[in-house]
């Protein structure tokens, strides 16, 4: 009898984890593997949990791409897609954010890009010791890249901003893919529409970025960023497509409302009733969905 208990003690000493919880190692003793070494059980950290609040549609598209769209408490007013989206409370847009709607849903991470403030309410935010991460907004294929990387790392989601990356790269690629002059692209006019104003785009946009992406060129480049109509410049101008966003041509009525703007019935565009329009998130957000903008406005331009 008192052999069999000895046996029995030596049997599970044997067979049983060690209080650290390693396979193969109890109390002092250990396995050794041929080399003499001591093999070491792989252990991967659960991943974090966070309650996080996005700035603009671009970051909260970006955060749902990466798989984690369900641990978003709050996103800005501009985020559209996906539709999962429309459930989640809003703060604000961009630069007009509410630091009482923030910290009323208790975040754990704010994710905004370098356009978001104003600024006192960050530091509000930073105050109540909620950490606020800024990535940058740059409206351009370099800009979405790094901002798509930035907050994959701040994520811990590097492997799946890979592969967005990677998609992005591939089908801008295929976009690109017909080498052509400038003199053979057509040109194409941003016009922004928004409280019975309309605006050009000019340099430096998103609207020109998302045009060269598709082939095209910006027909008025003589100026930065937006600027009112100027009928005699968009005459001069001459664009071959009138652009604008879904909901700026709907307010001006459609296509024929778009064609009595001042300038456009003497252009190209508007003799060949050349007006198209895209949704503008995917148009002008940038974020991971940048080379479906790219495709679908390529195939409007005809290329």
């Amino acid at each position: 009898m008192i052999r069999q208990f000895i046996l029995l003690i030596g049997l599970c000493a044997f067979g049983c984890a060690g209080e650290d919880g390693v396979p193969g190692k109890t109390g002092d003793a250990q396995i050794t593997a041929a080399d003499g070494s001591v093999p070491q059980a792989e252990a991967k950290a659960p991943a974090q949990i966070h309650r996080i609040v996005t700035v603009p549609g671009n970051v909260t598209e970006t955060v749902f791409a990466l798989g984690l769209g369900a641990q978003i408490v709050g996103a800005c007013a501009s985020s559209r897609y996906p539709d999962a989206v429309e459930s989640i409370p809003k703060v604000g847009y961009r630069s007009n954010l509410s630091a009482e709607g923030v910290l009323a849903l208790a975040p754990t991470l704010v994710i905004v890009t370098d356009e978001a403030g104003p600024d006192d309410v960050i530091t509000q935010i930073r105050e109540a010791g909620v950490p606020v991460e800024v990535v940058e907004s740059g409206r351009s294929l370099e800009g979405a890249v790094k901002r798509i990387t930035d907050v994959a790392s701040l994520l811990d989601k590097q492997a799946e901003a890979q592969d967005l990356v990677s998609k992005i790269q591939t089908d801008i690629a295929t976009v690109n893919a017909s080498k052509v002059t400038d003199d053979s692209k057509p040109k194409v006019l941003f016009v922004y529409v928004a409280r019975n104003t309309s605006m050009v785009a000019g340099s430096g946009t998103a609207a020109e970025s998302m045009i060269q992406l598709a082939g095209g060129v910006n027909a008025v480049t003589s100026f930065e960023e937006f600027k009112p109509i100027n009928p005699e410049a968009i005459v001069a101008a001459n664009p071959d497509f009138i652009l604008l966003d879904h909901s700026g041509l709907k307010s001006l009525g459609g296509v024929d409302g778009a064609l009595k703007l001042p300038g456009v019935a003497e252009t190209t565009a508007g003799q060949k009733r050349q007006i198209i329009a895209m949704d503008k998130t995917l148009l002008l957000g940038f974020g991971p969905r940048l080379s479906e903008g790219a495709q679908e406005l390529s195939r409007l331009l005809g290329r």
